[in-house]
């Protein structure tokens, strides 16, 4: 039974009452690892409005510099997308436990991950090389900040995934732990993806 089946029980009527009282005494329970990182993900959420918020509210500065979009951008945001459903296709079959085609996966989508990465530092020097330094202009200085603090979190989930690497391809891998690392880890790329294309269309648009 899942929590929504649950929060919508009706135990006034008689039909209800027939199911709760075959009820076995099981509840429903989340994984440690899962309400951890719902608690980290919650965390990072508000150190993003935040940020979100000031940049906006900075905008309003008469000072205030568009600055340009290298077409990289774009490329380094296909990757990220690409590393995103790679890592749920390797979530998919770990909990089917098979193993053995997950690790391909895996190993695919951190590689589009370390690409985006590498894009994103190449960006860096390309609007280094036009004069937007971080300390020319307010709106410059926010885009180095939220690019550097969300690769700050790429690089976080890139140790998780270089363990999970390390674990697939061992013959005496534990099944269970590794499944629930895999789908941790593919949820936590979903939300840095989302948080990417928040950024990436704020540039956009400002």
């Amino acid at each position: 039974m899942s929590i929504f089946d649950t929060l919508s029980q009706k135990p006034w009527l008689p039909s209800q009452e027939k199911k709760d009282n075959l009820h076995t005494g099981q509840s429903f329970a989340f994984e440690s690892s899962r309400v951890a990182l719902i608690c980290f993900l919650g965390s990072i959420t508000a150190l993003f409005s935040l940020f979100f918020v000031a940049y906006v509210g900075r905008m309003a500065y008469g000072d205030w510099r568009v600055l340009p979009e290298p077409f990289l951008l774009w490329i380094n945001t296909g990757a990220l997308v690409i590393s995103s459903i790679l890592f749920q296709k390797a979530k998919n079959l770990s909990n089917k436990f098979i193993f053995d085609n997950a690790k391909y996966y895996l190993l695919a989508a951190g590689v589009f991950a370390i690409l985006f990465i590498l894009g994103q530092f190449k960006v860096w020097n390309l609007l280094n090389s036009y004069g937007y330094f971080v300390d020319s202009n307010a709106s410059f200085a926010f885009f180095y900040m939220l690019t550097g603090l969300h690769m700050v979190h790429m690089l976080g989930g890139l140790v998780v995934w270089i363990w999970s690497i390390s674990q697939i391809f061992k013959s005496d891998l534990s099944y269970t732990k590794l499944k629930s690392t895999i789908g941790s880890t593919a949820i936590y790329w979903h939300y840095l993806l989302v948080v990417w294309l928040i950024l990436f269309c704020l540039l956009i648009v400002t």
